[in-house]
């Protein structure tokens, strides 16, 4: 345990600390928001979570065992809907609620040099676990189920720079530059 909180804390604060960081902005208060939604019938756990977004092309979101989730700007431009990233928020507090954190940093104890990204990736067990809570948290709030499946594909497909849109070579050619 004084291992995984001194290093989390270190890890943590090291991110706060840095430029991608963002707090009180209109996207972190739009974040938050959506988790108030998502946790109206629990305000306790509301109260010890904090919301940050991070400037990341990353489409990822994570949470912490000390109640921080952090989204990236990558995630929040890739969502279509306000419903997938209210998804993505509760899957993230159901991992915080459930204490997977804490879980994995036992696991991961042999590996010498883990950041804390690797930290946050759990077994196919407790993505189950926290999907189905998420699930729960997300209709009590009101969300349309079938704005969920195509969250996956978000997170599934994002790494792809064009989807179904075939953009012409034409677009980018010049008379110094050329795609062929």
């Amino acid at each position: 345990r004084t291992k995984f909180y001194t290093g989390i804390h270190s890890a943590i604060d090291e991110i706060l600390h840095s430029e991608v960081c963002v707090f009180g902005d209109p996207l972190s208060v739009y974040v938050k928001d959506i988790a108030k939604n998502l946790l109206k019938d629990d305000s306790e756990t509301y109260k010890e979570l904090r919301f940050y977004t991070l400037k990341s092309n990353e489409t990822n979101a994570f949470s912490t065992d000390q109640g921080i989730i952090f989204v990236t700007t990558g995630l929040i431009s890739q969502v279509s809907s306000e419903a997938q990233l209210a998804y993505v928020l509760a899957h993230e507090i159901a991992h915080y609620k459930r204490k997977h954190v804490l879980e994995r940093f036992k696991q991961k104890t042999v590996l010498k040099n883990a950041n804390y990204y690797e930290l946050s990736t759990y077994s196919k067990e407790r993505e189950l676990e926290a999907d189905s809570d998420a699930i729960e948290l997300y209709k009590n709030a009101g969300y349309d189920e079938a704005l969920i499946e195509p969250t996956f594909d978000v997170l599934m497909y994002s790494y792809l720079p064009f989807d179904e849109v075939r953009v012409p070579e034409s677009f980018f050619n010049s008379k110094t530059f050329y795609v062929p």
